[in-house]
């Protein structure tokens, strides 16, 4: 029989090794594949993007259709304003760096940046990206209230591969609009999984799924396709008659590690630490690239490491990383990216606690007075 998850429980715990599993993969990816798990065959930027987009499309409602304000309101609070926030704070910490230190080669979104600049905040992009994905899903669920999932998927999936044949573009504007019709096909699937979840695994027992999504991959490698270069971040560079090769891509990557974290959820899913990453999730991903340059800092003082690095490669570049010498300081950068942005979310939470309950006091006492 075909293993599915028959509750809203296992299927929670499901997103929550899925979106820790994500969070990972980012982190890995930009210490240069330092664990690489099964990157071979699915590497981490043919899919982590639509991962990403499928757990936030399965926090879609049908019920959001109903209140499309209410919606946008809570979208804006979840993403929009620490969007927002990281980059003021990067913003105002770059500045002060600059006066104090000269010339640096790091930036965030809310400053000009010049050739050769490094935004510590890149990553965060994806937080606005997530949000006018599920506002266009919300208006297309409110315009097209009875939908069958199936159909829906594949309109959705015809117009992801129309946007990818015309991302070849100059503009940033047109850019982004495109690749948020890129990603709808993947949000939709997040909310069939989330409202549905045996649908994925009905016909298909889960080690098929597995099997399946990654005899599609090794076919491709087998015909020659470097799915490394298949890129969500840079899909100008495919010919248009392959258009279809990201979406293709994109969702053997997805399945994969959903059918992996559904047969590893009974044993992982109770974890503490999992429940960290994900509840978290979002600000490692903003945090994580200001993390790596302030590992560097310290590793430009460490007497183990101090001779062998480049300090004037350092201040040159924003994306230094120093990765040969000591061994393993690569699995070293993704441990201090996760756990160093974890540290800095739960500080800020804790920030943000103390201030609403000051707030909350204050508002109080003037009541009384």
């Amino acid at each position: 029989m075909p293993q599915t998850s028959s509750t809203a429980g296992s299927r929670q715990k499901t997103l929550l090794l899925l979106s820790a599993l994500a969070v990972f993969f980012v982190v890995d990816l930009h210490s240069r594949n330092a664990f690489g798990l099964m990157t071979s065959v699915f590497p981490y930027e043919s899919f982590f993007i639509p991962l990403f987009v499928f757990i936030a499309g399965a926090f879609f409602r049908l019920e959001d259709a109903k209140h499309p304000l209410r919606y946008v309101w809570k979208q804006c609070r979840h993403l929009l304003f620490p969007y927002a926030a990281v980059n003021g704070g990067a913003a105002a910490v770059i500045l002060l760096l600059r006066q104090r230190c000269g010339e640096i080669r790091w930036t965030a979104d809310f400053l000009p940046s010049a050739e050769g600049e490094t935004s510590l905040t890149a990553p965060a992009r994806l937080l606005p990206l997530l949000f006018f994905i599920g506002v266009l899903y919300l208006f297309f669920q409110w315009a097209v209230p009875r939908q069958h999932p199936l159909l829906t998927f594949l309109l959705l999936s015809l117009v992801s591969m129309g946007c990818v044949g015309l991302s070849e573009t100059d503009s940033e504007i047109k850019a982004f609009i495109l690749k948020i019709g890129c990603f709808l096909p993947f949000f939709h699937l997040g909310a069939v999984y989330q409202k549905m979840p045996a649908v994925f695994f009905r016909k298909l027992p889960l080690t098929g799924s597995l099997l399946l999504s990654a005899g599609v991959n090794i076919l491709l490698l087998l015909f020659g396709v470097d799915l490394s270069a298949v890129s969500w971040e840079n899909l100008s560079s495919l010919p248009v008659f392959l258009a279809f090769l990201p979406l293709v891509i994109g969702l053997s990557g997805m399945i994969f590690w959903l059918a992996l974290s559904e047969i590893m959820a009974p044993v992982l899913g109770n974890s503490h630490l999992m429940a960290l990453l994900s509840q978290h999730m979002f600000g490692i991903l903003c945090y994580h690239i200001a993390v790596f340059t302030a590992f560097n800092w310290f590793l430009s003082r460490w007497p183990a490491t101090q001779n062998s690095f480049d300090l004037k490669a350092f201040s040159a570049d924003g994306g230094f990383y120093l990765l040969t010498t000591p061994d393993g300081i690569r699995n070293c950068y993704v441990f201090v990216g996760l756990f160093g942005s974890l540290l800095i979310c739960m500080i800020t939470a804790g920030l943000k606690k103390l201030a609403l309950s000051a707030f909350r006091t204050a508002a109080q006492r003037k009541c009384f007075t």
